[in-house]
C-alpha cells in the first residue's frame, strides 16, 4: 500500500515507458562510445592485435546468449529480472545467488564507471590544451552526486537524452574509423583485416580472456530486464532491446578496436594510451573533432554509470521486497516511483570502490572494479545457460535447450580459458574476487532457512510469471514513449 503521508510506497512507475526508453537502459550500461575510447586499450593490453577477434567473438557468443534472455523476457517480467528468471527455473537458493552477484556486480559497475568519467574528462582537457588537471577522486564525487540525483527521479528522465547523446556519440566513432581507414592507417596502407582477425601468433587464452573483457563492452544487453514492472508490453518489448542492443554495442566496440589498431603503430602503443579513440581522432581527424569525441566519451561513461546505478537498485529493491535484510529495501518515492531506498543503500559503497584506489591511476581503478565485475558478469551468464538447457528441455522447446548448449559451451570456455593460464597480475587475483562473491552469497542462502521461506512466498516470481493482482500484464493500457 502506498504510504502518501510520508512520501514513501512500495510501488514502481508501471507502463511508464515505451521501446526507446526501454532500449536506453542496456545501451546506458553498455556504454559503446565509453567502451571504444577505454576498453580498446584494455583490450590490447591483453590479447595484443587480437583485440578485434575476442569483441567480434563475443558478439558471437553474446547472440546465443541474447537469444536465450530474450525468450525468458517473453515468458516473464519482473524488476528482479535475471533474479525472477532464475527462480522460476531452478528455485529460490539459485535465484538468491544470482541476484546477490547481479547487485554487487553492477554497484561494481557503478564504482568504476565513475572512475572511467574522470579518465575520459581529464583526456578530454589534456587534449584541448586547457592546462588543467582535475584530480579525479574529486570527479568522481561529482558524478556520483549527480548521479544519485537522477536515479532518484522518474527512469525516463535519466536515460532518454543519455540514449540520444550515445547514438550521436557512435554515429562520431563511425566517422572517424571511415577517415582512418581512407587515410590507410599508420603507415599510410594498412588494414590489418587479416593480422587482427586472426590467431595467428597470440595465444588463445589471450583471445578468450578478450571474450572476457568483450562482456564489459556489450554485456548488459539484458538491462532492460529490470523495467519489466515499468514497460508498457514488456514481453514483446524487452527481447528485441536486448537483441538490438548487443549488436549495436558489439558492432560499435569492434569497428573501433579495429580502426584503433590500424591506426597506431602497433598494440603495445595502443595498449599504452590513456584514450585511444580521442588519441587515434585527434591524429587522422582534427583536434576539434577529438575534443568533441572525448566529451561524448565522458557523457557515455556518465549514461554508463546511470544505468549501472539504475539496474542495481532494482535488483536490490526485488530482493527487499522478497524479504532479504529488510522489506524497507523496497521502499520508493512516493511522486517519482524510484527505488530511493536501494539507491541509499548502495550508493555510498559505490564511492567508496571508486575512490578507494585513489592512489593510483582512474584508469587503472577502472580496469580493477569492473574487470572483477566481467568475471562475474561471465560467471552468471554461465549459470542460467546451463539451467537454461534443462529448463527448455523440460518445456520440450529442443531448439532453445540447444542454444543453451551452445551459449552454456561458449562462455564456460571462455571463462575457463581466461583464467588457465592465469593471466598477468593484478588481473590474475580478480576472479578470486568475484569468487568470494560468489561464495558470500551461496553461504546466505544455505544457512537461512527464514531467507529461504521469505523469497519464496515474495511477491517477485508471481509479478514474473504474470500470477495474482500483483502481476504486470503483458499488454495494456498506459502512458509510454
Amino acid at each position: 500500500m502506498e504510504a502518501s503521508t510520508s512520501g514513501v510506497g512500495t510501488e514502481l512507475a508501471h507502463n511508464s515507458i515505451g521501446f526507446w526508453r526501454s532500449l536506453a537502459q542496456p545501451v546506458a550500461v553498455q556504454a559503446p562510445v565509453g567502451a571504444a575510447a577505454i576498453l580498446t586499450a584494455t583490450m590490447a593490453s591483453i590479447t595484443g592485435g587480437a583485440g578485434p577477434l575476442s569483441f567480434l567473438l563475443g558478439i558471437v557468443c553474446g547472440v546465443f546468449l541474447a537469444l536465450i534472455f530474450a525468450e525468458l523476457a517473453r515468458c516473464f517480467a519482473s524488476a528482479g529480472a535475471v533474479y525472477a528468471y532464475a527462480g522460476l527455473m531452478a528455485g529460490v537458493s539459485f535465484a538468491f545467488v544470482i541476484g546477490w552477484s547481479y547487485v554487487l556486480m553492477l554497484m561494481a559497475f557503478w564504482a568504476g564507471t565513475l572512475s572511467a568519467t574522470a579518465d575520459f574528462f581529464n583526456s578530454t582537457l589534456s587534449t584541448a590544451s586547457a592546462g588543467v588537471h582535475v584530480p579525479w577522486v574529486l570527479i568522481s564525487i561529482v558524478t556520483w552526486a549527480v548521479v544519485a540525483y537522477l536515479v532518484s527521479r522518474k527512469i525516463g528522465i535519466s536515460t532518454a537524452i543519455l540514449f540520444v547523446l550515445e547514438v550521436a556519440g557512435a554515429a562520431l566513432i563511425i566517422f572517424v574509423g571511415i577517415v582512418v581507414f581512407a587515410k590507410g592507417g599508420y603507415g599510410g596502407n594498412h588494414f590489418g583485416f587479416s593480422q587482427y582477425f586472426s590467431f595467428k601468433g597470440i595465444s588463445v587464452g589471450s583471445v578468450f580472456l578478450g571474450v572476457v573483457i568483450a562482456f564489459l563492452s556489450f554485456g548488459g544487453f539484458e538491462g532492460a530486464a529490470v523495467f519489466g514492472e515499468e514497460t508498457h508490453r514488456p514481453r514483446l518489448y524487452l527481447p528485441r532491446t536486448m537483441l538490438v542492443s548487443l549488436l549495436f554495442a558489439g558492432i560499435i566496440c569492434t569497428y573501433a578496436s579495429w580502426f584503433e589498431n590500424v591506426g597506431f603503430k602497433n598494440s603495445a602503443l595502443l595498449a599504452a594510451s590513456p584514450s585511444p579513440l580521442v588519441q587515434v581522432t585527434q591524429i587522422y581527424v582534427d583536434k576539434p573533432i577529438a575534443v568533441i569525441l572525448g566529451l561524448a566519451a565522458v557523457v557515455s561513461a556518465f549514461s554508463s554509470t546511470v544505468g549501472s546505478a539504475n539496474a542495481a537498485t532494482r535488483y536490490l529493491y526485488a530482493l527487499g521486497r522478497d524479504g532479504f535484510l529488510s522489506r524497507r529495501l523496497a521502499g520508493t518515492d512516493h511522486t517519482e516511483r524510484s527505488p530511493i531506498a536501494a539507491l541509499a543503500v548502495l550508493a555510498i559503497p559505490a564511492l567508496i570502490l571508486s575512490i578507494a584506489f585513489a592512489g593510483t591511476s582512474s584508469a587503472n581503478a577502472f580496469n580493477y572494479v569492473a574487470g572483477t565485475a566481467g568475471f562475474l558478469y561471465t560467471f552468471i551468464y554461465l549459470c542460467i545457460s546451463t539451467v537454461c538447457i534443462w529448463y527448455f528441455y523440460r518445456e520440450r522447446r529442443y531448439g532453445y535447450s540447444l542454444l543453451a548448449v551452445i551459449s552454456g559451451a561458449a562462455t564456460g570456455y571462455a571463462l575457463w580459458d581466461s583464467l588457465v593460464p592465469a593471466p598477468a597480475y593484478p588481473f590474475s587475483i580478480l576472479p578470486y574476487i568475484a569468487g568470494g562473491v560468489v561464495l558470500l552469497g551461496v553461504l546466505i542462502i544455505a544457512t537461512s532457512k527464514s531467507l529461504r521461506n521469505k523469497l519464496r512466498n515474495g511477491p517477485t516470481f508471481r509479478i514474473a510469471a504474470g500470477q495474482g493482482a500483483e502481476a504486470v500484464p503483458a499488454t495494456g493500457p498506459g502512458q509510454a514513449d
